[in-house]
């Protein structure tokens, strides 16, 4: 939940200042390099989201294993492939698109800064149009990337949820299976 309120909070943000391009001028450049500064330091907020990333990896590598293992036996035919596999599945590939799109975060974010603050001593001619271009460019993949992540951290909420419900309906018609006999 913490990570999704941070994504929510990181695509909030971004949406907000990427909603002014198309303008004479990028009025919220400021403030977008600013929020990208200090989500690169985060002083207290960036050691307690690291210890929860890192006990939320942890029992997302357990799970992988144990998929691991159930799609191995269901490729010995000695278990069947039930609806909870297919969604461990796509729990475990949101977690590694989580790893792949933080990599690209932390690039992305470094680009978009570094292309931004070159605007400000520039004297306003063609190359600083075309720069001011280059920084809008940049932030726009900002934010599809934000949104790419909030749709992974979507993904890694409802998988738990749907898992649960569909796991808890077959433990019924078992139990109602083993009853009638």
């Amino acid at each position: 939940m913490a990570f999704a309120i941070s994504r929510l909070t990181d695509l909030s943000i971004i949406l907000w200042v990427t909603d002014d391009f198309g303008g004479g001028d990028f009025p919220k450049k400021q403030f977008l390099m600013d929020y990208l500064r200090w989500k690169e330091e985060k002083p207290v907020l960036g050691q307690s989201m690291f210890v929860i990333f890192v006990l939320l990896m942890l029992t997302k590598l357990d799970m992988i294993v144990a998929l691991i293992k159930r799609l191995l036996q269901v490729c010995q035919r000695t278990k069947r492939l039930h609806t909870r596999h297919v969604l461990d599945l796509i729990d475990c590939a949101g977690v590694l698109g989580v790893w792949l799109a933080r990599a690209e975060y932390k690039v992305a974010s470094t680009t978009t800064v570094e292309a931004c603050s070159v605007i400000d001593g520039m004297v306003w001619n063609s190359r600083a149009i075309k720069q001011k271009q280059v920084c809008e460019n940049e932030a726009l993949n900002l934010r599809r990337l934000y949104i790419w992540l909030m749709a992974l951290n979507v993904v890694m909420l409802v998988c738990p949820i749907v898992r649960h419900f569909s796991w808890e309906r077959h433990a019924k018609m078992k139990a109602g299976v083993s009853k009638a006999k």
